[in-house]
């Protein structure tokens, strides 16, 4: 069995000799450990960067004042008397944590069941509504409205609608009107109420402060690799 090292020589030149590659191993070894421990350091400040983006996105709050406006439907115009939906016009507060759907309400509507007389069938229109939030827009909001008629009484049902989104400095803003309950009229002139909610989803973004000191942060680093690239190519 042969080992393979540095074997001390016996005479003082050779003794030299030995100790200088001696030396330039240490040297080597060295420097891979200061590599070694560069990337550690670089991989834990990454992972620390990222964890604080996201406790300081998690822990963002959005305060939302929104208005909703007004609408009114003929949903059979071919009726002997019509089926209206008036939406009503809403104004609301609330709070959003990024990430945390939330439902809040965005208009009351009045239904009045008419006479349709010999027509039968199943009718759509659509309620759009303008919807401003923290003073940008009007936006469309769109939402589908469903009649069925037949010789009996009128089922009216506010489906769900399609998502607005809003783009604002402290992050997105997504809101979808959601479907309310069915309707029905027991006899002609009958008349109801219903509620239309509709969900808000805030998803902040990360704010340039955060940003900012992630890069101070990686300064120190980035000034280290350099040193440590020059050392080598000079070596």
């Amino acid at each position: 069995m042969f080992r393979v090292g540095l074997t001390k020589p016996s005479c003082a030149a050779d003794n030299q000799v030995w100790l200088e590659r001696r030396r330039a191993l240490s040297d080597c070894g060295d420097e891979a450990k200061q590599k070694e421990n560069m990337n550690k350091t670089l991989r834990k400040v990454a992972i620390g960067l990222a964890m604080v983006a996201l406790v300081s996105t998690a822990q963002a709050t959005l305060t939302v004042n929104y208005t909703v406006g007004a609408n009114s439907l003929n949903l059979t115009p071919s009726a002997d008397t019509a089926t209206f939906v008036n939406y009503s016009d809403y104004s609301g507060t609330l709070i959003l944590a990024s990430g945390v759907a939330q439902q809040s309400l965005l208009n009351t509507v009045n239904f009045s069941i008419g006479d349709s007389g010999q027509l039968t069938g199943t009718f759509f229109n659509n309620a759009p509504r303008d919807l401003t939030v923290n003073g940008f827009g009007p936006q469309t909001i769109s939402q589908p409205v469903q009649d069925d008629v037949t010789t009996g009484p009128d089922v009216i049902s506010i489906l769900d609608g399609s998502t607005t989104t809003y783009y604002l400095p402290e992050g997105t803003l997504q809101v979808t009107p959601l479907a309310a309950d069915p309707f029905t009229g027991n006899f002609v002139g009958a008349t109801g109420t219903a509620d239309v909610y509709g969900t808000f989803l805030f998803t902040a973004v990360p704010e340039p402060t955060t940003i900012i000191a992630g890069a101070l942060l990686l300064l120190p680093l980035g000034a280290s690799t350099l040193r440590i690239l020059r050392k080598n190519r000079v070596a």
